[in-house]
């Protein structure tokens, strides 16, 4: 048992001194609760004599974040330690972390690793949900922006399975401890709003999952500098590193689609002229513009299907392309083929199941007055550019669109006819032995009574493609997916533009932002990349480090929120990959790096190890340089009071290659 001086009390107190491989710490006896976690790092050192520690029994131990003293019984106890805490920091994993490392890091470069790399938030989020999934001791994230209500997987077919607020509850529940570090933001600048996230996460399971937001600009002075990292690790084994964001507007696809209209419902609205559309923020229908309708079917956002009424039940069309080769079938007669008419079916698919809403053209449209009116006076603002029908305009568009489907219709009558014709023929030259013969030919052959509609086939539909705009089927953005339909992807606020409007009223999530019928969405690029093994046991010493120094600087006495502690890294064997696609990933030699000081870790320098990988690459560029950012500032000359030095590396690069 150790004595050590506190100094927030000022005065010596009991405490068990514990050490590990990579760091120290001390428990409190009373309650076993550990304190004071100090990491090795290039500064670690002990010390013991009265020199030092101001008596002849004491022990100072010190790192870049604090420095601890201690007062053993005897001087010999104190010799002792220091002995034993030197031996500590000159094995083979602390020897690591004191350096000197590439790009002057924190961490070392590591070799084999399993990696593996991600385009764009739809498989990025989709991986982390699986690994999230697996979890057994602990959860670590790091946002600069966090979303409880975002869905990790998509299209959403399981309910709230993979939305991410209740996939954290469930494993909360299950017993795995969860810790969130959240950007703390100026409101006045931006409105990601991390109040509402940390009170939406912490109640899912306020015993299991803690969170904190840092800074806290007005008491710390910092108002220009932010924390930008975005952190998942799971059991200190698998780590989530990248520029994606676990929040709104994020998820997205290599498709990058500019329309999410969801489920397009005609109602008693004219297709080609107005469509009727159901948003989380209009449950009830709004008016589409045929501007952006056209925007949608240009990117393959909704489908257009065509239905043929036979009187006993329809057939509709709402499967992808892919699917058209496949027999739609049913039974007809002449005399039920003499009355076809055409529909036009807009399949509606939903997170929690949809509807089907249908409407029939019986040789010509008849708009009522009311609904017409309803068109004119309550239409939503045309996009920027278009001109608002008038009444004459719309008449015209509603005569055009009602003979487009009228010609679509003879044509799918006229296709059938003919079809039942020759499969009739084709069956009954089977029995009486006649294999030739013209269309015409075979027709005359039908009997009075087949003619009727007594002698009933099968009808084959045609895989050609319509002529007409209007009833032209288009493959659904959810066949790429992997479902039929149009279910929505962007649910609420997730449907974003951040140029036409910024984030609001962020404790409503699944009220639309914009108009979806007037606004594309921005879409979102970026890449992310999972280490396994010791890169992953380093991404979560730097989270760990930087919790701890949130913990000291702003709950300290709050034991609710303890101080967490780096695994071992020699028994990383008995740490096994959880749920990650083997056949995915690489054998990659990697080193973490970071920005880190002061004010955001806690620690008595700045390191600037991306910084210096990014002006090595570029200086020992061979070929060609590609930089990709959502920031870039820099200035290509030395300014002392512009310290990022890439723009100057990029320079130097090119005069070198120009001379």
């Amino acid at each position: 048992m150790q004595r050590c001086c506190g100094d927030c009390c000022g005065h010596w107190q009991r405490r068990w001194l514990i050490s590990k491989e990579t760091f120290v710490a001390y428990v409190r006896p009373k309650d076993g609760r550990i304190h004071c976690v100090m990491l090795v790092d290039p500064e670690f050192e002990v010390f013991s004599g009265a020199y030092v520690s101001g008596a002849s029994n004491g022990v100072v131990i010190s790192n870049l974040s604090r420095q601890l003293v201690l007062k053993c019984w005897t001087k010999r106890k104190a010799k002792e330690w220091q002995d034993h805490v030197r031996q500590l920091a000159s094995s083979e994993h602390a020897k690591a972390f004191i350096g000197p490392n590439r790009f002057t890091a924190y961490a070392p470069v590591r070799q084999g690793i399993d990696a593996e790399w991600f385009v764009d938030g739809a498989s990025y989020m989709s991986a982390i949900a699986d690994v999230l999934q697996a979890a057994h001791e602990e959860i670590l994230i790091s946002d600069w922006w966090l979303s409880p209500e975002i869905y990790m997987k998509r299209p959403i077919v399981e309910g709230e399975k993979w939305r991410l607020d209740k996939l954290l509850q469930r494993k909360a529940k299950e017993g795995v401890k969860i810790f969130i570090l959240l950007y703390k933001e100026v409101n006045l600048a931006l409105g990601i709003n991390s109040f509402y996230s940390k009170q939406k996460l912490v109640e899912q399971h306020p015993e299991n999952i803690k969170v904190l937001r840092h800074p806290d600009h007005v008491s710390a002075g910092v108002f220009l500098w932010a924390h930008h990292e975005k952190l998942v690790i799971v059991d200190q084994s698998v780590a989530f590193v990248g520029g994606i964001d676990l929040c709104y507007g994020r998820w997205d696809d290599h498709v990058h689609r500019l329309t999410d209209l969801g489920s397009i419902s005609a109602g008693h609205k004219v297709p080609g002229a107005y469509h009727k559309q159901m948003t989380s923020s209009k449950p009830y229908g709004g008016d589409v513009p045929s501007s952006i309708f056209q925007l949608a079917k240009a990117t393959h956002a909704v489908t257009i299907g065509t239905v043929v009424h036979t009187g006993l039940k329809p057939i509709a069309e709402t499967s992808s392309v892919s699917n058209l080769n496949e027999l739609n079938e049913t039974q007809v007669t002449e005399e039920e083929m003499k009355t076809t008419s055409a529909k036009v079916s807009f399949e509606e698919n939903l997170p929690n199941g949809g509807t089907r809403e249908e409407f029939e053209m019986e040789g010509q449209i008849i708009l009522p007055e009311d609904i017409e009116n309803e068109v004119l006076a309550n239409g939503v603002v045309p996009l920027k550019g278009e001109t608002p029908p008038t009444r004459r305009k719309l008449i015209r568009r509603v005569t055009r669109v009602t003979k487009e489907i009228r010609d679509a219709t003879r044509d799918l009558r006229d296709d059938s006819k003919g079809w039942v014709n020759r499969h009739l023929w084709k069956r009954d030259s089977k029995d009486d032995g006649v294999t030739s013969g013209s269309d015409e030919e075979r027709e005359d052959k039908l009997t009075d009574d087949e003619r009727k509609g007594e002698v009933k086939s099968r009808i084959k539909r045609s895989t050609a493609p319509l002529e007409h705009d209007t009833v032209r089927h288009t493959a659904s953005e959810s066949t790429v997916v992997g479902l039929q339909g149009c279910a929505k992807l962007w649910i609420g606020k997730d449907y974003t533009n951040f140029i036409v409007k910024d984030f609001a009223d962020l404790d409503s999530p699944f009220t639309d932002l914009v108009d979806r019928s007037t606004t594309p969405r921005m879409p979102w690029h970026d890449i992310g990349v999972m280490v396994q093994g010791f890169a992953a046991r380093d991404v979560a010493r730097h989270f760990i480090q930087r919790w701890n120094a949130v913990k000291d600087e702003k709950v300290p006495l709050n034991d609710s929120y303890p101080y967490l502690l780096p695994k071992s890294y020699n028994e990383m064997d008995c740490f096994h990959p959880t749920a990650v696609t083997q056949s995915s990933k690489y054998k990659v030699n990697c080193q973490v790096v970071r920005s880190l000081c002061q004010w955001s870790g806690g620690i008595r320098m700045i390191e600037e190890s991306i910084q210096q990988a990014y002006i090595e690459c570029i200086e020992n560029a061979k070929h060609y340089i590609y930089i990709e950012n959502q920031f870039f500032i820099t200035l290509a000359c030395s300014n002392t009071q512009v310290q990022n030095r890439i723009g100057d590396a990029l320079l130097q690069r090119i005069l070198r290659a120009h001379r």
